[in-house]
């Protein structure tokens, strides 16, 4: 490919990306009672002692099978802080989430080299 075709491409992938992160937000900001389970539920409670609690870990949780330090609740702990409606806190975690993979993907790709 040409440097102009190279660009029009990356331009179209960046606003595909985009849309994609944006319907999947306002998909689990809308409807957030069909995309939820009780491994979410549990992690945004989670988040919600943590928050009240100001820690990273707690005694007042019963950790069934892992110690969760670095999850989805560290997230979701700090927009507890600033918001009260637990869809849009979930959406927002879900977003950033997403932002997070996808900048570990590009990481990847440039450290084997593909462009």
């Amino acid at each position: 490919m040409s440097g102009t075709q190279n660009r029009i491409f990356i331009i179209i992938c960046i606003f595909v990306i985009t849309v994609i992160m944006l319907f999947l937000f306002w998909l689990t900001l809308t409807q957030p009672h069909r995309y939820i389970n009780s491994d979410l539920s549990s992690e945004l409670l989670l988040s919600k002692i943590l928050s009240q609690e100001n820690a990273i870990l707690t005694n007042q949780w019963y950790y069934s099978t892992e110690l969760r330090v670095l999850n989805m609740q560290v997230i979701s702990t700090l927009l507890f802080k600033f918001l009260d409606n637990w869809a849009l806190i979930r959406a927002i975690t879900n977003l950033v989430l997403y932002i997070l993979l996808l900048a570990s993907y590009i990481f990847m790709m440039k450290q084997v080299g593909v462009k």
